[in-house]
């Protein structure tokens, strides 16, 4: 009886480890899944520069409306 609770004891820490690393995991696993939805973002922005003036037709375009 004394040898299974001191193997249940040995148990706890490990136990919480395991459940540790899972969630260091998932959490990676999510910011991967963020920075590949920001790389698309960013493919489909225009790659235009801050404060870059607009072409022409498309200022003409823009006082017709």
């Amino acid at each position: 009886m004394k040898n299974i609770i001191i193997f249940l004891l040995l148990l706890i820490p490990f136990s919480s480890f395991s459940q540790k690393k899972k969630s260091q995991k998932q959490t990676m696993e999510e910011q991967v899944a963020i920075a590949k939805k920001q790389a698309e973002l960013a493919a489909m922005k225009p790659l235009a520069k801050p404060g870059a003036k607009l072409p022409a037709f498309q200022v003409l375009d823009n006082e017709k409306k």
